[in-house]
Protein backbone atom coordinates (compact mmCIF):
# COMPACT_ATOMS: atom_id res chain seq x y z
CA UNK A 1 0.00 0.00 0.00
CA UNK A 2 2.71 2.49 0.79
CA UNK A 3 4.60 1.92 -2.56
CA UNK A 4 1.07 2.45 -4.43
CA UNK A 5 0.33 5.34 -2.33
CA UNK A 6 3.82 7.00 -3.38
CA UNK A 7 2.92 6.26 -6.71
CA UNK A 8 -0.12 8.17 -6.75
CA UNK A 9 1.29 11.15 -5.00
CA UNK A 10 4.22 10.84 -7.81
CA UNK A 11 1.65 10.88 -10.70
CA UNK A 12 1.48 14.72 -11.70
CA UNK A 13 -2.32 14.43 -13.24
CA UNK A 14 -3.41 13.39 -10.20
CA UNK A 15 -4.43 16.84 -9.27
CA UNK A 16 -7.36 16.53 -6.66
CA UNK A 17 -6.22 18.20 -3.52
CA UNK A 18 -8.58 15.96 -1.14
CA UNK A 19 -7.37 12.80 -2.80
CA UNK A 20 -3.67 13.46 -2.36
CA UNK A 21 -3.86 14.23 1.29
CA UNK A 22 -5.73 11.11 1.95
CA UNK A 23 -3.12 9.19 -0.09
CA UNK A 24 -0.78 11.17 2.18
CA UNK A 25 -2.67 10.12 5.22
CA UNK A 26 -2.62 6.50 4.08
CA UNK A 27 1.03 6.51 3.26
CA UNK A 28 1.65 7.70 6.56
CA UNK A 29 -0.44 5.50 8.13
CA UNK A 30 0.63 2.54 6.59
CA UNK A 31 4.59 3.43 7.65
CA UNK A 32 3.49 4.21 11.11
CA UNK A 33 2.00 0.71 11.40
CA UNK A 34 5.58 -0.92 10.49
CA UNK A 35 7.39 -2.22 13.48
CA UNK A 36 10.20 -3.69 11.67
CA UNK A 37 11.96 -4.15 8.03
CA UNK A 38 13.72 -7.10 6.89
CA UNK A 39 14.70 -6.96 3.34
CA UNK A 40 16.71 -7.94 0.53
CA UNK A 41 18.80 -6.42 -2.21
CA UNK A 42 15.82 -6.53 -4.33
CA UNK A 43 13.29 -5.02 -2.02
CA UNK A 44 15.31 -2.19 -0.29
CA UNK A 45 12.80 0.70 -1.43
CA UNK A 46 9.64 -0.95 -0.69
CA UNK A 47 7.63 -0.17 2.28
CA UNK A 48 4.83 -0.99 3.67
CA UNK A 49 3.37 -4.07 5.43
CA UNK A 50 3.46 -8.02 4.92
CA UNK A 51 3.08 -10.77 6.89
CA UNK A 52 5.62 -13.45 7.15
CA UNK A 53 5.65 -16.48 5.55
CA UNK A 54 8.30 -18.20 7.31
CA UNK A 55 9.38 -20.79 4.67
CA UNK A 56 11.06 -23.53 5.67
CA UNK A 57 14.63 -21.74 4.85
CA UNK A 58 14.13 -19.00 7.15
CA UNK A 59 11.72 -20.89 9.52
CA UNK A 60 14.85 -21.27 11.70
CA UNK A 61 16.23 -17.90 11.65
CA UNK A 62 13.09 -15.86 12.15
CA UNK A 63 10.63 -18.23 14.06
CA UNK A 64 11.64 -17.17 17.94
CA UNK A 65 11.68 -13.62 16.78
CA UNK A 66 8.09 -13.85 15.83
CA UNK A 67 6.68 -14.72 18.73
CA UNK A 68 6.87 -11.58 20.15
CA UNK A 69 4.92 -9.69 17.06
CA UNK A 70 1.26 -8.93 18.18
CA UNK A 71 -0.25 -10.52 15.03
CA UNK A 72 1.26 -13.82 15.92
CA UNK A 73 0.33 -13.64 19.66
CA UNK A 74 -3.49 -12.29 18.46
CA UNK A 75 -4.28 -15.07 15.72
CA UNK A 76 -3.65 -18.85 15.00
CA UNK A 77 -0.69 -17.46 11.77
CA UNK A 78 2.37 -19.30 14.28
CA UNK A 79 -0.14 -22.37 14.62
CA UNK A 80 -0.21 -22.51 10.46
CA UNK A 81 3.39 -22.14 10.57
CA UNK A 82 4.21 -24.20 12.97
CA UNK A 83 2.34 -27.14 10.89
CA UNK A 84 3.69 -26.15 7.92
CA UNK A 85 6.87 -26.39 8.66
CA UNK A 86 7.00 -29.01 10.63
Amino acid sequence: MGDIGECLLADTEIEDADLRTAISAMVAAVDSAVLAVESGQGAEACHGMTIWWGLKGDWGTYSEAYLDVAFCQDTVWWDFLDAYNG
